[in-house]
């Protein structure tokens, strides 16, 4: 028969590991702040998990991350860098709490859904038609191709030439 060894969580409360656990879950979406979302995460962002301190007990914390840098970690709290990714994938966190002095380990663990960072890129080719030679009075067409290369829509592009020139003629 297994005993479970009691716990303190928030507020000095004597609970089970299971029972502080489910409180330390509901902490991991408080340490991802910055404004993202309970359960989502940025990618390539770093955040730092941290577990209520448990007082009179000696509490061994594990941390796993199915995907990103480190994998894994002990203590009581855990830096973590997501995963870069183009499309968004779920990384899985999981914090298992262990008693040297034995009883029922606790593990519980959480999905974090990671959004691609947004990349706004434009690639601009500038072209100009003529045909050689160019003589005086002769037109030049130049042609601007803008293409979206980024992950995200751009809206209300500008696109202002600062360098109104075209190749040198010289005469023949």
């Amino acid at each position: 028969m297994r005993i479970c060894i009691p716990l303190y969580a928030f507020g000095g409360k004597r609970q089970t590991p299971a029972a502080a656990i489910a409180v330390i879950l509901v902490f991991f979406f408080i340490a991802l702040g910055s404004g993202v979302s309970e359960r989502e995460g940025l990618s390539g962002a770093s955040y730092i998990f941290k577990a209520p301190e448990a007082p009179g007990e000696e509490l061994i914390y594990q941390w796993n991350a199915s995907d990103g840098s480190p994998s894994s970690a002990e203590g009581r709290s855990f830096s973590w860098t997501a995963p870069v990714v183009d499309s968004p994938k779920t990384v899985v966190i999981s914090l298992n709490i262990v008693s040297p002095s034995g009883g029922c380990p606790a593990k519980n663990s959480i999905e974090i859904l990671l959004n691609s960072q947004p990349k706004p890129s434009i690639v601009i080719k500038k072209d100009c038609i003529f045909n050689a030679p160019v003589r005086i009075g002769d037109s030049i067409t130049y042609t601007y191709n803008v293409t979206n290369n980024g992950n995200m829509p751009l809206i209300n592009v500008v696109l202002a030439d600062t360098q109104n020139w075209g190749p040198e003629s010289k005469p023949v």
